[in-house]
């Protein structure tokens, strides 16, 4: 579990970056629109329209690359934690057919692991990974 939490750690900061990146880029994009919406006037008298639009595209052009950025960060993220689980998943089948085919002996119990209790285990095992999963978008 510690390794999930590190994943997260990692991946999270930089899509939590890249996002306030990108919120900082958009909110001047958003003042050049707002300053060149209240002098449209002056701007058309000068013809300056071609000016305030390249200002704009250059800024629009910012913005993507911000966030193919953050989305890469992102699906990098989602794709490092699913295959983490998944490789969990697969110790705990691997592990339960070696603890079965072994006829190891379950300590709280006395008796030999079943199939039904590892079963229950990686239930268990699986619940709590999809809660970790549901913690994802607020981390």
């Amino acid at each position: 579990m510690p390794i999930i939490l590190i994943i997260l750690g990692i991946f999270g900061k930089q899509v939590k970056n890249s996002a306030i990146e990108k919120i900082a880029c958009t909110r001047k994009m958003g003042g050049v629109v707002e300053e060149s919406l209240s002098a449209i006037r002056l701007i058309t008298s000068f013809a300056n329209e071609d000016k305030e639009l390249n200002k704009f595209e250059k800024l629009a052009d910012e913005v993507r690359s911000i966030s193919h950025r953050s989305e890469y960060w992102l699906a990098a993220m989602v794709g490092m934690f699913r295959f983490v689980i998944f490789g969990f998943y697969a110790y705990a089948f691997w592990i339960a057919t070696v603890y079965i085919e072994n006829k190891r002996v379950n300590p709280n119990t006395g008796k030999l692991y079943t199939t039904g209790e590892l079963l229950n285990i990686l239930v268990a095992l699986m619940s709590g990974v999809s809660l970790l999963f549901g913690l994802n978008p607020n981390i």
